[in-house]
């Protein structure tokens, strides 16, 4: 089964690819405001996952270690030509550090930076963690939904169009539970959940997000041992959507300041 992504640019070895995971529910149609933002040395890689998107038929993945091994594989073409970064908002952020988890486990290569926007570590649980939503009943989750988009004026704020998400939608959280399922049961599991991954991070968030805050997103500092950076935003949990200029500048600085020294260093060129 082949991970769908748009690799247009993937032979550009001097370029760093973007690849990028959207929130619950969501597609690579989310970054698509991104792509005529950025210049060419920048290129997204929006990925659907499974039963997502342009992918909307398959099967959806039941368990994140299935979904990351299975990203790890597909994505190889796009992660081996040369440097790339990961992106991931919301359930994406907890798949970005999943997936990079598993290249650890591969002792294949690694992205220049990882950069988590939105979602709070796996490990304490928290009664306002995604996965923590799976349990509200129809009616509440959709009302839930509803009040994330309307913070920010997110164009998918349609009650019937969100009804129509929610199997996929719940799958998703399911997802983000799985996570914390598959962290080592273990005393040290308290402290660091897990070793920490030598990448560099950038922790994003949005100001007025209700799922997590921005001293909550600093908890991923014990997740890695790289340089960890962060970034707040005017706006919730969509923040990235009205704030999309920024978002990508603060991106680009990040890695013009990590890839500095390395033998192809990425430049910014607009």
């Amino acid at each position: 089964m082949k991970v769908d992504v748009d690799d247009r640019d993937i032979e550009a070895r001097a370029r760093v690819r973007v690849l990028c995971f959207a929130h619950a529910g969501g597609s690579a149609a989310t970054f698509s405001i991104w792509e005529p933002m950025v210049g060419p040395r920048l290129p997204i890689v929006a990925v659907d996952l499974p039963g997502h998107g342009r992918r909307i038929r398959e099967p959806l993945p039941t368990s994140m270690a299935s979904l990351v091994d299975q990203l790890a594989t597909e994505l190889a073409h796009v992660m081996q030509p040369g440097p790339f970064a990961i992106f991931g908002h919301s359930l994406g952020g907890l798949v970005a550090y999943a997936l990079t988890r598993e290249l650890v486990r591969r002792g294949t290569r690694l992205p220049a930076i990882v950069a988590i926007s939105a979602t709070r570590p796996p490990w304490p649980p928290s009664p306002r963690s995604l996965s923590s939503l799976v349990d509200l009943d129809d009616a509440d989750l959709v009302e839930a939904l509803m009040t994330l988009n309307r913070t920010v004026g997110d164009p998918v704020t349609d009650r019937a169009l969100i009804s129509f998400m929610l199997p996929v939608i719940r799958s998703d959280l399911r997802l983000a539970g799985s996570l914390i399922d598959n962290l080592p049961a273990d005393a040290a599991m308290s402290r660091s959940a897990t070793l920490p991954l030598p990448v560099p991070t950038l922790l994003l968030s949005g100001e007025a997000d209700p799922l997590v805050t921005a001293r909550e997103m600093a908890g991923w500092r014990r997740y890695f041992t790289g340089e960890v950076s962060t970034r707040s935003y005017p706006g919730g949990h969509f923040y990235l959507l009205d704030e999309a200029p920024a978002v990508l500048a603060d991106l680009r600085a990040t890695l013009s300041a990590t890839m500095a020294g390395h033998d192809a260093p990425y430049r910014d060129d607009g």
